[in-house]
């Protein structure tokens, strides 16, 4: 019996030793950041396309064949120059039609009023019938409608040969030429663009995120990728209301040159301030990217608890995320100010976790 008790006396020894010998797992070290409030100052860049102040289509008001095309991409055009013109034979026999109608009109207006006039002494004179003196008081009027409408459809005529000749509607750069002589167009085809030549301007289309925050006026920083060793103020000139079938809200900004360099369709890189006059916003909470991760129930970052020991015990905790801001992620619910978060290898790390820190 003593043999026996002693054997499992000393079994029991060697298994204690063996667990004793064991090494504890080893604390897994984290990058971590402390949280923290914006900067205060925020700015964004969003890319956009030079376009000229006035863009105009040129087109005719009546349709025919091209006599001339006066004009050549690039070419510079002044106010009322001639740029184009139709034959306008067609419409020339139009209106000498429309001037023989109303000198027709005319010459039976002269004589439905003399007719009237002369009805109406015998009228007075109890002469004629009252039928006879509203017949001529009709015969009156209706030639005078006659003679209006005459007038009107030569004023018309007239004005379809005019539209034969096209002019600059104002100073510009024709940028695109659609057709040659002696083709024919129709009426409104557009035969040429032409664009203002200064004042250029650019269109952005900036998310809906950040589109309430641009008011009309505020000053813009530019770039164009074509002139790099220059910088561009400028202002906002227009934030529209609708996006329409984009995505983003077309925002027009006007820049402060006049250089001849600058011509549309040049790309830009237009950098707004994003906070109130004093370009100062309301100080938000902001995690790293990296800190943020999401899965079923929403987004969550690790937060990291001071343990009893030196070390740390993760706490994984779900957050209500804003805006993306610069630095990161705004924070609206979930996090304060100097919390440590982790910033890597959130996939290995679980809730109630014990951790170092691991110092950058």
């Amino acid at each position: 019996m003593k043999t026996y008790l002693s054997f499992f006396l000393l079994t029991l020894s060697i298994i204690s030793c063996k667990e004793t010998d064991k090494k504890l797992p080893a604390v897994k070290p984290v990058k971590y950041e402390k949280i923290d409030y914006s900067r205060g100052k925020q700015e964004q860049t969003f890319p956009g396309v030079v376009k000229a102040e006035y863009e105009t289509k040129l087109s005719f008001k009546v349709g025919g064949t091209l006599n001339a095309v006066n004009i050549k991409l690039g070419q510079k055009i002044q106010k009322n120059q001639l740029l184009s013109s139709i034959d306008p034979i067609d419409y020339i026999v139009q209106a000498e039609q429309a001037k023989a109608e109303k000198r027709k009109a005319e010459s039976q207006l002269v004589n439905a009023r003399s007719v009237f006039e002369r009805i109406e002494k015998l009228y007075e004179n109890n002469s004629v019938s009252l039928n006879d003196y509203d017949d001529a008081k009709l015969g009156l009027a209706s030639a005078e409608s006659q003679f209006k409408a005459a007038s009107k459809q030569l004023e018309a005529a007239n004005n379809q040969v005019n539209y034969t000749k096209l002019y600059a509607p104002m100073d510009g750069i024709i940028t695109q030429v659609n057709v040659e002589s002696n083709e024919s167009v129709g009426e409104g085809q557009i035969i040429a663009v032409m664009n203002s030549e200064t004042d250029p301007e650019i269109e952005v289309g900036v998310p809906e995120v950040s589109i309430n925050k641009l008011k009309k006026g505020k000053e813009v920083s530019i770039v164009l990728p074509s002139i790099p060793d220059q910088k561009f103020k400028g202002q906002i000139k227009k934030v529209g209301f609708a996006s329409g079938a984009s995505s983003t809200f077309p925002v027009v900004v006007s820049i402060n040159t006049s250089k001849i360099e600058i011509r549309p369709g040049m790309a830009a890189d237009v950098t707004f301030k994003l906070g109130n006059e004093d370009n100062e916003i309301s100080p938000k909470i902001v995690a790293p990217f990296a800190a943020v991760g999401e899965d079923v129930s929403g987004n969550y970052v690790f937060v990291l608890k001071k343990a009893s020991n030196s070390n740390y015990r993760v706490e994984k905790r779900t957050v209500q995320l804003g805006e993306i801001l610069p630095e990161g992620f705004e924070v609206i619910k979930g996090l304060q100010k100097n919390e440590l978060v982790a910033i890597a290898g959130l996939r290995f790390l679980q809730d109630n976790m014990e951790v170092c820190l691991l110092e950058n």
